[in-house]
């Protein structure tokens, strides 16, 4: 079973409470290019943006690749899969992810 069929099976999308800062990166901090996996979701995030972006692949377990920004800088262009999905700042701000290795 993949890392994204066992969260949505235990419908987990968040990060544990109070672990988010040492979970790693956000989102927002990563380079043009740059890959990366995601960890999870903020408890920040409410539930129902939380679910929007495990519906959108951003589920943990699940590569995600840093495309473009937009030309006025938001939202920003990221490669899900094999699709892009464009995120607000203030949105992908609560997605938790490590660099690919």
């Amino acid at each position: 079973m993949s890392a994204v069929s066992r969260a949505l099976t235990e419908r987990r999308v968040r990060v544990d409470s109070g672990r988010g800062a040492g979970r790693g990166r956000r989102l927002t901090e990563l380079a043009r290019g740059e890959r990366a996996v995601v960890l999870g979701i903020d408890d920040a995030c409410t539930p129902d943006c939380a679910r929007r972006l495990f519906d959108l692949g951003l589920a943990p377990g699940a590569a995600i690749e840093f495309v473009r920004r937009t030309p006025l800088g938001d939202p920003s262009v990221f490669r899900v899969a094999d699709y892009e999905v464009a995120l607000r700042r203030e949105l992908s701000r609560s997605v938790f992810v490590r660099p690919a290795s």
